[in-house]
């Protein structure tokens, strides 16, 4: 008897356990939407969809890999992010107003191991944030008033912030480094680790079972990525067309000085930063020193418009492609303004150098 009731109980924990290794369920409950369709979906991967009956639903499915979602509701704006697995969640949200348009925000997410970990970051960084809006408070409001002589003097003391936050982003990634969400995590931030070496060393920390997983597929295209950018090595040669649709090369510019600028008509930092740029180019063009500025825009007309607006003599290429611009994408740049610093032989010298950086680095080279 002893032994038939330790069969049905062993019989039964594998049946919960392939069941549960199935998929995942989702059960929901909105306030001020009665019906509708729900979409479960992770960027460039599983999708799912679901009716609301009720300000209710329940969605089913199975994942092929665990990862950040977004929970959104037809016709209605923003969403619920929530890290899947296949496993059992619930998710309470209401729609509420901002002035503009209806949005879909968040009240409760329960289900999973990696959620908990990832709610735990949400909490971290809504705190992050705060504190980073109070110590930039005057710096944003030079910025909007485009008072060129405090930004440049309180420049350091948003970067001190920003340096700041990151580095308590990059703790809690170390401490959940065995999670899917470290994974996630190291895979958004690697952007901003230019040295290789420092990134393959937080991806050796990550648990080996995550190797399979895109994110981590992601971070090794950008570890390569990096090394053959690192500072040191030659630049990647590349051709796109002018504005007068005339091929460039990077090549063409062997013996001097150039600053590779990426940026875009549509980008407002990039715009903020074009007249330091002006500056250092008016300063040292006799010395050497050019600027090849490779724009991120879609419409032709915006990219020449912005070049005459801010006074951008420089040679300046683009394939049109927004985001997926081919340098840009071989260089791995993911923000901008971004740069890269190249020496009279190819080599790059250093990188995304702003403000008075940019001169100080350029004061170096020989008259």
């Amino acid at each position: 008897m002893k032994k038939l009731l330790t069969f049905v109980l062993a019989a039964m924990l594998l049946i919960t356990v392939d069941a549960f290794s199935q998929g995942f369920t989702l059960k929901g409950s909105f306030d001020n939407i009665e019906d509708g369709k729900v979409t479960l979906e992770m960027r460039g991967g599983d999708k799912f969809a679901t009716g609301i009956a009720d300000g209710k639903f329940t969605l089913k499915g199975k994942i092929t890999e665990p990862g950040l979602y977004t929970l959104t509701a037809e016709g209605i704006r923003g969403g619920v992010s929530l890290f899947m697995e296949n496993a059992e969640f619930s998710v309470s949200a209401t729609k509420t107003n901002n002035g503009r348009a209806d949005v879909l925000e968040a009240k409760e997410v329960t289900g999973g191991k990696a959620q908990a970990i990832w709610q735990k970051y949400m909490d971290l960084n809504t705190e992050l944030n705060k504190v980073f809006r109070e110590e930039t408070a005057e710096f944003m409001e030079a910025y909007r008033a485009k008072d060129e002589a405090k930004i440049a003097k309180l420049e350091p003391v948003y970067d001190a912030a920003d340096e700041k936050k990151q580095a308590a982003q990059m703790v809690f990634l170390k401490q959940n480094s065995a999670s899917i969400v470290g994974a996630y995590l190291l895979n958004s931030q690697a952007s901003r680790i230019d040295d290789p070496d420092k990134l393959a060393a937080l991806m050796a920390a990550l648990d080996p079972k995550l190797s399979e997983t895109s994110y981590v597929k992601s971070l090794n295209t950008t570890l390569e990525v990096k090394r053959k950018t690192a500072i040191g090595v030659m630049a990647p040669e590349f051709t796109q067309n002018d504005t007068e649709d005339k091929p460039v090369s990077l090549s063409d510019f062997r013996g001097q000085v150039v600053l590779i600028d990426f940026w875009a008509a549509w980008c407002g930092p990039c715009r903020q930063e074009n007249p330091n740029v002006v500056e250092a180019y008016n300063k040292f063009k006799s010395k050497g020193f050019t600027v090849l500025g490779v724009s991120l825009d879609r419409k032709k007309e915006d990219w020449l418009k912005a070049i005459e607006d801010d006074g951008l003599a420089w040679t300046q290429v683009s394939d049109l492609n927004y985001w997926s611009n081919a340098v840009a994408k071989d260089y791995g740049i993911r923000s901008i303004p971004s740069n890269l610093l190249v020496g009279k032989d190819g080599k790059i010298l250093a990188k995304n150098l702003r403000g008075e950086d940019l001169h100080t680095q350029l004061k170096k080279f020989p008259k």
